[in-house]
């Protein structure tokens, strides 16, 4: 999954502001991260090599 070609699809409305700059635009998976030992969530790192976690839901892989 790493390395991959993504872009925000959706974003929770109780998520900071700032990162609808980032809404439809591209990024790059580069990892995951277990949430409550339960959930996979990939981390994304964006155009400015800022890192965040999303849900799968809301990041659109593209295939290659």
């Amino acid at each position: 999954m790493s390395n991959q070609s993504a872009y925000i699809i959706e974003i929770n409305s109780k998520i900071n502001l700032e990162i609808l700059n980032y809404l439809y635009s591209n990024c790059i998976i580069v990892g995951t991260k277990t949430l409550f030992n339960e959930y996979k969530v990939a981390i994304i790192e964006l155009n400015d090599y800022t890192r965040i976690w999303m849900l799968p839901e809301e990041i659109n892989i593209i295939k290659q």
